[in-house]
């Protein structure tokens, strides 16, 4: 799926407030009620909503699931930013991650349903936002193959052009070059918004992080990590999977799926080793399809 913005008002909306969860095959996406995606899981589509109370939820829990608060300072929660989208009835929550001073990288699933707008939140807390670290998109695409594959996880991963450029104290993050080893038991770093307990659907908002393992790979494309211990939920998709090297903290895979409600078992992620010419190249082709639309560097 290719998105353009209709060039929206750059005022702040009030993308923070009510949120549910959608079950919807168990992909990871918080959202407003009545804004679903169709997808499936191995155990198949569960189609399930429950609100959120976001205002009580906040301060509980520790992060992701069994997880922590993500510190500004280190270096990965540096690249690491809320996607908003709007929809016609309601909104979604998911993480992304900067992979160029104009593009983030998130799950295809995030951008599903043609939503009217999206924003781009570089805030660790998302109550009380100021329109300052809101980013609007004007184009987005998501990989060509998701659609086909929906139900296997195959391409669910969507790039985002935005305007306005990052935010001061935000950085691009590095991609883990494709032959980077991901072997059972190799230590990575989880990052994401999403609810701190999958059962009570709580806990979404903030930026926490985990440490975790490599458990296997589950399909050509995809790596799953431990989530017995800690793992991403509903609310994380989109979000960046780090392994450090000598030269420091590198993204490897970005959050997809889970496969049970409680989120502890395994957390599914793609490996981003088979897709850098798709970045490179989309890239490049949003960025002339945003010029050609009219917009410019402030969005406007």
């Amino acid at each position: 799926m290719h998105w353009a913005s209709d060039q929206p008002s750059r005022k702040e909306f009030p993308v923070f407030g009510r949120l549910c969860l959608t079950l919807a095959g168990l992909g990871l996406a918080a959202c407003a009620p009545g804004l679903n995606r169709e997808g499936a899981n191995r155990e198949g589509i569960l189609g399930h909503e429950e609100v959120l109370d976001h205002e009580a939820v906040l301060n509980q829990g520790e992060g992701i699931v069994h997880g922590r608060r993500a510190l500004k300072k280190e270096s990965t929660s540096e690249s690491v930013v809320a996607l908003v989208t709007e929809g016609e009835t309601g909104q979604a929550l998911c993480t992304a991650v900067l992979v160029a001073e104009d593009f983030v990288l998130t799950a295809a699933h995030c951008v599903e349903n043609n939503p009217r707008r999206m924003a781009i939140a570089f805030a660790t807390h998302l109550r009380g936002v100021k329109s300052e670290k809101l980013r609007w998109a004007d184009v987005a695409q998501q990989h060509e193959r998701w659609h086909e594959s929906n139900r296997g996880g195959l391409g669910d991963l969507a790039l985002i052009h935005f305007t306005g450029g990052l935010v001061e104290g935000y950085e691009v993050a590095d991609l883990a070059p494709p032959s980077t080893s991901l072997v059972a038991g190799t230590a990575v770093r989880l990052l994401g918004y999403g609810v701190t307990n999958g059962l009570r659907r709580k806990g979404s908002g903030t930026l926490r992080e985990t440490d975790t393992q490599v458990i296997q790979k589950v399909t050509p494309t995809e790596i799953a990590t431990d989530g017995q211990t800690s793992s991403v939920c509903f609310g994380d998709s989109g979000g960046p999977a780090f392994v450090q090297s000598a030269d420091g903290w590198l993204v490897w895979g970005i959050a997809s799926s889970v496969t049970n409600r409680a989120c502890n078992e395994l957390s599914i992620h793609t490996n981003l080793a088979s897709y850098h010419g798709w970045i490179k190249s989309t890239m490049a082709r949003l960025r002339k399809k945003a010029k050609d639309n009219g917009y410019d560097d402030a969005g406007n």
